[in-house]
């Protein structure tokens, strides 16, 4: 069971670790739409961050409630 609550772990630290990288390319693009005066690049940076801190905050969440749940099973 340990085995599976750090594979369950490592995932959603992967699933976080992308987000925050979506929320960079997002910051990236914003400003760069910003320094161009761009408004659809500027929309799409700010949609990027938006999907990417929803992506790192689901995908922690989740594989906590998953975890919890595989530790309460007893046999």
């Amino acid at each position: 069971m340990d085995i599976a609550v750090k594979i369950i772990t490592f995932i959603g630290v992967l699933g976080g670790i992308s987000g925050l990288f979506w929320m960079m390319g997002g910051v990236y693009e914003y400003f760069q739409g910003r320094k161009n005066r761009d408004r659809n690049r500027q929309d799409d940076g700010a949609e990027s961050i938006i999907n990417g801190a929803g992506l790192a905050l689901a995908s922690g969440a989740v594989a906590g409630m998953i975890v919890a749940a595989m530790q309460s099973l007893t046999f």
